[in-house]
């Protein structure tokens, strides 16, 4: 029942982030999320299992052999458990990837030319905020918005969500390292891990991610988000590579947040407020500078919407409005990155963390063929649109070069640079292969 819970309000019960979050919150912040955007369906669900239960008790006190019943049906419900088949997968792996080789796509990056310009960088990561949501109909109008960024911009429109970056932290790690986040690298968690050099508890200590590149190279690194940077191990993570600067709901006071904070932490209107204060200062310092956010109005199941961000009518989706305010405070600050100066020295990244999870428009999402991330560069070297075969792991290398850095061979750990022609793995899958690796149909 958990399981199923779970599919219903967050449309999956994928294994990885439920370990990590247990891992890395408490009961009562499970609660408080249970309460907040979920309380009808933790209602329904808790009096549907209280029926069955009692139903089950009073029929197997009144019919003889019922118990029979019982443990058939639980044992049905154990085998399709989404636990049971994790760990039977320990043990007998996907036919299909069974002889997959990590060596074979795995490539240390290796350093051809360091640039001697350094310039900036601003990653931005949208919050679930697909590609895929230009394509419908209740959303294209306010979509379009990001469209006038993308209009002289660096844009790949064919990046795939991979297993291991279907969620916030994993599509970070993604993005910065090039390696997926899988249960195998969990440590202290249910599992062991089976390699400590794929550890959580140290984020791939031994993987050479950007942070660790830049910051080895004299740059300084922010990260902000509104939510405690201690879920799901982000401030772990970040500061194990190369981040020295970390934002987060606790570095506002109680008024500043005071009705403009959410079920996760602060509204983005709290987050751009900083994001722009953090800009100035590093932007003053003689060191160059990578800094990186996240936003949340759009997260599920209906969004975040700011003070100043207006409703929709009762009873329609917010998801449209939050796109459309979030996309507003997007181009806003890149007109401030322009207006400092900052622009011609600073190249500006947007992507999506991740594809939407299920929320008030998952109906229209989940008609369209396929569904891919959003990634686009303002103020790169070059103009185009990229139709590659990519996925998340192909960021990294991409990040790397935007910068001015030459990788052998065009790739960095298991990613391949999507400005390349160079083969990416996501290519060299093809068939049930791809339908395995890849968490969204793929064009091929």
């Amino acid at each position: 029942f958990p399981f199923a819970m779970l599919a219903l309000t967050l449309g999956t019960n994928d294994i990885e982030p439920i370990i990590l979050f247990f891992r890395d919150n408490g009961i009562e912040e499970i609660r408080a999320i249970a309460r907040g955007s979920f309380l009808l369906k933790t209602q329904v669900f808790a009096g549907f299992l209280y029926i069955l239960l009692t139903a089950s008790y009073y029929f197997n006190r009144r019919l003889r052999g019922f118990h029979y019943v019982l443990m058939i049906c639980g044992l049905a419900y154990l085998l399709v458990n989404p636990l049971s088949q994790y760990v039977f997968r320990q043990f007998f792996p996907n036919p299909i990837l069974a002889t997959f080789n990590v060596a074979d796509h795995f490539k240390k990056p290796v350093f051809t030319k360091i640039p001697q310009i350094k310039k900036n960088m601003i990653i931005v990561y949208l919050e679930s905020l697909e590609q895929t949501y230009g394509d419908i109909v209740k959303t294209k109008p306010d979509y379009d918005k990001v469209r006038t960024l993308m209009a002289d911009a660096l844009v790949a429109d064919n990046v795939l969500q991979t297993s291991g970056s279907t969620y916030t932290i994993a599509g970070i790690v993604s993005t910065q390292c090039g390696v997926p986040l899988l249960p195998r690298g969990l440590n202290n968690g249910i599992f062991k891990s089976l390699d400590s050099k794929m550890e959580v508890k140290t984020f791939y200590k031994d993987i050479d991610c950007f942070g660790d590149r830049l910051s080895r190279d004299g740059y300084t690194l922010s990260y902000m988000n509104g939510a405690d940077a201690r879920k799901y191990s982000k401030r772990s993570f970040l500061t194990g590579h190369g981040y020295t600067r970390i934002f987060d709901e606790f570095s506002v006071s109680d008024a500043e947040r005071e009705g403009r904070d959410n079920l996760w932490g602060l509204n983005d209107e709290v987050l751009y407020e900083n994001v722009y204060k953090e800009l100035d200062y590093l932007a003053s310092q003689p060191e160059p500078f990578v800094l990186s956010y996240l936003t949340i109005a759009t997260h599920g199941p209906d969004a975040f919407l700011d003070t100043n961000c207006a409703a929709p009518p009762e009873g329609e989706s917010r998801i449209p409005a939050a796109i459309g305010c979030s996309l507003d405070a997007l181009v806003e600050l890149y007109d401030y990155v322009e207006q400092k100066g900052l622009a011609e020295d600073t190249i500006f990244v947007v992507m999506s963390d991740h594809l939407a999870r299920k929320n008030t428009l998952s109906t229209e999402l989940s008609e369209q063929e396929v569904r891919k991330n959003l990634f686009f560069v303002k103020n790169a070297s070059s103009q185009a649109k990229i139709s590659k075969l990519s996925s998340p792991l192909d960021i990294y290398p991409t990040l790397l070069e935007l910068m001015g850095y030459q990788l052998e061979n065009r790739q960095a750990n298991m990613g391949v640079s999507i400005l390349s022609d160079t083969e990416s793995m996501i290519q060299r899958f093809d068939g049930p292969e791809a339908v395995a690796y890849t968490t969204s149909p793929s064009p091929r």
